[in-house]
């Protein structure tokens, strides 16, 4: 039950941190579409599957939750969007992001800990 709590909180959380990313990233490199959609490539990509994931795992095929091959690369996947975007945020120059950004972003980075823990990592 409260996987199906979680799992519409942060794919909607999810949805606001990549529109705020593409937006700033836009912004950010004088709006060039080219730098942009790189930067969506490396940063928001990740994000975005990985709120797939746990939408379609959680919604559309719960009995794959139960399978260990499935686990194991849900956790792997969200282990390594988790790194990438702790990388994103912790490289970001933050004189030049507003601190309601950086709001979406830190709030982004403890949802998908939080998702990855308690959809991945506690047995039910």
């Amino acid at each position: 039950m409260k996987t199906k709590i979680l799992t519409p909180v942060y794919l909607l959380i999810s949805s606001v941190t990549v529109l705020v990313m593409l937006t700033t990233s836009f912004e950010l490199f004088n709006e060039k579409y080219l730098p942009s959609f790189m930067l969506a490539q490396k940063y928001a990509l990740p994000i975005i599957l990985s709120a797939m994931a746990a939408a379609y795992l959680t919604f559309f095929e719960p009995e794959r939750l139960q399978d260990k091959r499935t686990m194991l690369g849900a956790r792997i996947g969200f282990v390594i969007t988790l790194g990438v975007f702790a990388f994103y945020l912790f490289t970001l120059d933050t004189t030049t992001v507003s601190g309601m950004t950086l709001a979406v972003y830190w709030v982004q980075l403890f949802a998908t800990a939080a998702a990855t823990i308690s959809l991945f990592f506690r047995q039910r």
